[in-house]
């Protein structure tokens, strides 16, 4: 989730969808637990969702089953309105994390924020997250065992391939919401490209929305992979995932000692590799995270996130200021 600052209200210690799954809590934010359905003699039975968790259906998601796309039947989609309908296409990655955090990282992340956001949204708002692309472009990270890296190619053929198929089905507004650094380039060009090709109403999402979190200016600025935000988030939602007496710091620049060339962000910049940089594969310091931290930027992040997806909702597309000043004098 490199530069996630860049580019939620909890319900006390309870996410909205544990007190509806009944699912126990632990650590500073529950780690929630969806059940899968285990088939059953009768049809009616096999269409409600287990509230016990069994050793052969947990895993770690917090999207509710109402508004995950992929649990709905295609008799169902037909029904939902096409001009209003946002789908939400998370794109995140697969990839090293320093000795401390899993690879699955800005995966699990996008999944926390995701669901927690949905979950502020009203019933009756048409949003609906789809699977998530979990490999992306992380050629910046090649050379540490684990990471799963697809080409830019690669990556942005998949994404026209599934804005193809949204746009067949007769959807008219997709949003990609990513939690990966690597990506954001690619997702700039697919979301211009998707509206061009085919008419969707496309946006683009990050995976903070914006929000702006009480980080130290150091760590703000460059603190892109495996810091004190993805390791407090992770913290939050997986204590079991982290190791915190693995903690390594590393950082690609200082904020009080500027150059001419940047990292990123800037108006000239050098290419990198983490591995030019941080031997840990850490980029940013962990050692301040905290579950308290990550709870309150969490809730920070799904406030902006779910504002983000309803004006996404309400967008009607884009109009010239002088057209707008034409209509008011008229």
């Amino acid at each position: 989730m490199n530069r996630l600052v860049e580019r939620g209200r909890l319900r006390g210690a309870r996410c909205l969808a544990c007190e509806a799954e009944g699912v126990a809590t632990h650590g500073a934010v529950p780690a929630m637990r969806n059940a899968l359905e285990v088939p059953t003699a009768s049809a009616s039975q096999a269409r409600q969702r287990s509230t016990e968790p069994t050793p052969f259906s947990t895993m770690k998601t917090w999207i509710r089953d109402s508004r995950n796309f992929a649990y709905l039947t295609w008799q169902e989609v037909d029904r939902l309105p096409r001009d209003r309908t946002l789908l939400v296409l998370p794109t995140a990655a697969i990839e090293q994390h320093g000795h401390h955090l899993p690879l699955a990282t800005d995966t699990l992340i996008n999944n926390f924020v995701l669901g927690h956001a949905l979950q502020l949204l009203p019933e009756t708002l048409p949003v609906y997250a789809l699977p998530p692309v979990c490999y992306g472009k992380s050629n910046e990270h090649i050379g540490y065992p684990g990471t799963l890296a697809l080409s830019a190619r690669t990556f942005m053929d998949t994404i026209h391939d599934l804005g193809a198929s949204i746009a067949s089905a007769g959807f008219q507004k997709l949003v990609l919401y990513n939690t990966h650094g690597g990506n954001i380039s690619c997702v700039d060009v697919m979301t211009r490209d998707l509206r061009a090709e085919f008419g969707l109403r496309t946006f683009y999402l990050s995976g903070s929305g914006g929000a702006m979190l009480d980080l130290d200016p150091q760590e703000k600025a460059y603190g892109f992979h495996a810091g004190e935000l993805e390791t407090s988030l992770l913290l939050a939602a997986w204590p079991e995932l982290v190791h915190p007496d693995r903690y390594t710091v590393n950082y690609i620049a200082k904020v009080n000692d500027p150059h001419v060339l940047t990292p990123e962000g800037g108006p000239a910049n050098f290419a990198w590799l983490t591995r030019d940089i941080a031997p840990s594969g850490v980029m940013g310091d962990p050692t301040p995270a905290s579950a308290e931290k990550g709870a309150r930027w969490l809730e920070q992040m799904a406030v902006a996130v779910a504002k983000a997806l309803t004006a996404m909702v309400e967008y009607s597309g884009a109009r010239l200021a002088c057209e707008a000043d034409d209509e008011k004098s008229k």
